[in-house]
C-alpha cells in the first residue's frame, strides 16, 4: 500500500514533468468530443441537490450532486 506522501510526490511529479514540457504540451489535450458532462436527474432523493459550474479547461459545464445531511441547528459558541 502506497504512502500518503508518495501518493503527493507523485502528483507533484505530474506537475512538474507538464511543466517542464512548455506551452508544446497545449496538443495533449484531446478536442471536445461532445461528451454531456452536466446530467440533471428528473428527481433526487432527499438531501441530495444537483449543482453545476463550468470548467474553464474543457469549456463545459460540469454537473455533480452532493448529499446535504439534515443537520439540526447549530448554537452560536460563546467563545467566538
Amino acid at each position: 500500500m502506497l504512502s500518503s506522501t508518495t501518493i503527493l510526490i507523485e502528483i507533484l511529479l505530474v506537475f512538474v514533468f507538464a511543466e517542464a514540457m512548455g506551452p508544446g504540451c497545449a496538443h495533449l489535450v484531446q478536442p471536445y468530443d461532445g461528451t454531456v458532462w452536466n446530467n440533471p436527474p428528473l428527481s433526487l432523493p432527499p438531501g441530495v441537490i444537483h449543482g453545476a459550474y463550468h470548467s474553464g479547461v474543457t469549456n463545459v459545464e460540469v454537473g455533480y450532486n452532493i448529499y446535504l445531511p439534515n443537520m439540526p441547528p447549530t448554537r452560536p459558541s460563546p467563545f467566538r
